[in-house]
């Protein structure tokens, strides 16, 4: 089953393991461990072999099954195999041992670093149809690469060769010095890194997932506190990405090679991380993202419902920008129509406006995946120009957000490098970082946050995951006081008013001087002026009742709420129900009183569609998803359209004709001629 309110179906959680790497005497204490944590998956790796030692993973997988913890085996590193026949007779020995056991097969460790995309799909289309042989629910991960902005030349290069068939998931290596939260250069901050994958997938026909099968921080590098803390945030983060199917940090124990990434020691007892893990684990397993409460206080500066007027692109360099009115976000935006003519050229939209003593900037911006980074410039009190990092451009609509008090990626000049409040906004940028290119992005809700622009709520489910990045503060949050700290709390929640399916903290307050009204803030409206959702006046709708069932065709799932007296509503808290496996509910897009959710399936047959508000069920639809005929999985090309040319009869008549035409003709005229002499 699937339920909305929902990004993507509740990922998986785990840690590596690599039990058969461990001393015969310590794997049972090793995945007792796991099974304490809650982990549900565990990744190990057997390297090639002339003469293998089975015994070691033998032992292994099977404790390992006993326990209920699926597997990703990670299939060595390239420079063990001298040729492709070497790795294939390797993957169908693997596959002949263990394709009945393991879950997902990870073909080598961090392949960028000595391929390239391109040479490494070769590997894939060699082991992906040996896999599918023995196990055809197996999953197929491509190897997991750092997240960093050189990956998407990787995935390029994969997509490129044509790859795409012989994968079912991106694996991606997030690993971060600082904060989870924090904004690196161009890198932008722990989500912004995973959603270089998602991206990537989207910009290639989707139908993929990212597995994060490393990250993680050394305590004896950031310390004990700080280790636990970013990682039991970085959990929570990671499952609030559309499109993350599991997650797995590196690693379960410290030892000479992995060093002190560990949960436990090298004698196996618990670290301070551990507990922070489990009660991550414990706490969301199984819950789908609903969303990020805003905890903070905001005003939208500017939503560009009174169009465009006082924008300039007058420091634009390195090639051209021109901004026109589009379609926004809710209402209108503004289009940024750019085209870079070399590599470091960068696109300015530019218009003062008053911030006072904001904490954090906000933008929503739909753009393409590209290497190009978006960056705020404010000028402060003195005149100094600040620029920061927001992070890099992504496919759809995107929430990009900047921590001044604690986000790393800013410079200034022209003044003493420190802020004097009050600020003004001065742009927005995209900075080109990648040759020349050309493009267009919708910009839309600019955003000062003013208060609390480090506080993190996010709802999974009735449970609210909550923290803040440094220090102590209260705030009221879903109808409760708490107490947001740097280690994660969790509270059982109701509805909250002011829920937001987005990619980062949501900033809803709108200015006095707002044109815009967004759901939320009608949701606040109708709570108090009408009744209660009716499932006789309301209206759930499918535009088609049948779909293939190749994870891509969409159904579109109209939901519009009304009362007993027909007053359109809106509600944070609807649910989308699909009986079967296999299935995809993407987060609605909200317009003129109705939500309309995306619907895929990767698995074929009759289905249910159950649409909810709250604990009302408005209506239960049938639908259908289709196995793909052979007949439709190549395109086929029309034969060309071919003039059809006459019989040699019919031309021997037409030329005939045509002589004894002329002859009449030509006999008319000659007789004509003589008679007019």
């Amino acid at each position: 089953m699937f339920s909305f309110p929902l990004l993507a179906q509740a990922a998986s959680f785990g840690v590596g393991s690599y039990v058969n790497s461990i001393s015969s005497g310590n794997r049972g204490t090793a995945v007792s461990r796991l099974s304490e944590l809650g982990s549900q998956w565990t990744r190990i790796e057997i390297g090639y072999s002339a003469s293998p030692d089975w015994g070691p993973s033998d032992d292994a997988i099977g404790q390992l099954r006993a326990a209920g913890i699926s597997i990703i085996l990670l299939v060595g590193y390239h420079d063990s195999f001298s040729t492709h026949d070497i790795f294939k007779a390797w993957i169908s020995t693997l596959t002949g041992k263990y394709g009945g056991s393991v879950q997902a097969w990870e073909i080598f460790n961090e392949a960028d670093n000595y391929l390239s995309g391109a040479a490494y799909a070769d590997y894939l289309k060699d082991a992906h149809p040996v896999i599918k042989a023995a196990n055809s629910g197996a999953t197929v991960i491509a190897s997991g690469i750092s997240a960093r902005q050189q990956a998407t030349t990787f995935w390029n290069g994969l997509w490129d060769a044509g790859a795409g068939g012989s994968l079912d998931a991106l694996g991606l290596h997030s690993y971060r010095s600082g904060a989870p939260e924090t904004k690196d250069f161009n890198t932008g901050n722990f989500v912004d890194s995973i959603k270089l994958a998602t991206s990537s997938i989207s910009s290639h026909g989707g139908g993929k997932s990212v597995w994060l099968t490393e990250f993680g921080w050394r305590n004896g590098t950031v310390g004990d506190a700080d280790q636990a803390d970013h990682l039991a945030r970085a959990f929570a983060l990671a499952a609030t990405v559309s499109g993350v199917d599991v997650i797995v940090s590196f690693n379960l124990y410290d030892n000479a090679e992995g060093g002190s990434y560990g949960l436990l020691n090298g004698d196996f007892s618990k670290k301070q991380s551990f507990g922070t893990v489990q009660s991550v684990t414990q706490n969301l397993k199984g819950k789908g993202f609903s969303g990020y409460i805003d905890a903070s206080s905001s005003t939208t500066i500017a939503n560009f419902e009174g169009g465009i007027g006082g924008w300039e692109t007058k420091e634009t360099s390195g090639g051209s920008l021109s901004l026109v009115e589009g379609s926004g976000r809710s209402g209108t935006g503004m289009v940024m129509n750019y085209s870079f003519s070399d590599a470091s050229g960068y696109a300015v939209a530019k218009r003062a406006m008053s911030l006072g003593t904001p904490t954090g900037l906000s933008v929503w911006i739909s753009a393409s995946a590209s290497s190009s980074v978006w960056k705020f410039r404010i000028k402060d009190a003195a005149g100094e120009t600040f620029q920061f990092d927001a992070g890099s451009s992504k496919a759809g609509w995107n929430q990009y957000t900047f921590d001044i008090a604690n986000d790393k990626a800013q410079t200034s000049w022209g003044g003493n490098g420190g802020i004097d409040f009050p600020v003004t906004f001065d742009s927005i940028v995209l900075d080109n970082q990648g040759g020349s290119s050309s493009g267009s992005a919708t910009v839309d809700d600019i955003t000062a946050i003013t208060g609390g622009g480090d506080l993190y709520a996010l709802k999974f489910g009735s449970t609210l995951a909550y923290w803040k990045l440094s220090g102590t503060s209260t705030s009221s949050v879903c109808g409760q006081n708490l107490t947001f700290n740097q280690t994660p709390q969790f509270a059982t929640v109701g509805t909250c008013e002011g829920a937001s399916t987005s990619s980062a903290p949501p900033t809803t307050t709108q200015s006095s001087s707002s044109a815009k009204t967004s759901a939320k803030t009608s949701a606040k409206a109708t709570a108090t002026k009408s009744g209660p959702p009716s499932k006789e006046h309301s209206k759930v709708s499918l535009d088609k009742a049948t779909a293939f069932a190749d994870g891509k065709d969409t159904l579109n799932l109209a939901v519009q709420l009304k009362d007993a007296n027909g007053i359109v509503l809106t509600s944070p808290d609807i649910k989308i129900l699909i009986s079967g496996e296999g299935n995809e509910v993407v987060a609605p897009i909200y317009k003129d009183g109705t939500y309309t959710f995306e619907i895929r399936s990767k698995i074929a047959g009759k289905k249910e569609v159950k649409a909810f508000v709250g604990e009302v069920e408005l209506a239960t639809l049938p639908v259908q998803f289709k196995k793909i005929p052979e007949s439709v999985t190549v395109l086929e090309v029309p034969p060309p359209v071919r003039a059809v040319l006459p019989t040699w009869p019919f031309l021997t008549i037409m030329v005939v004709t045509l002589l004894c035409s002329a002859v009449y003709t030509y006999r008319h005229l000659f007789i004509r001629r003589l008679r007019t002499q």
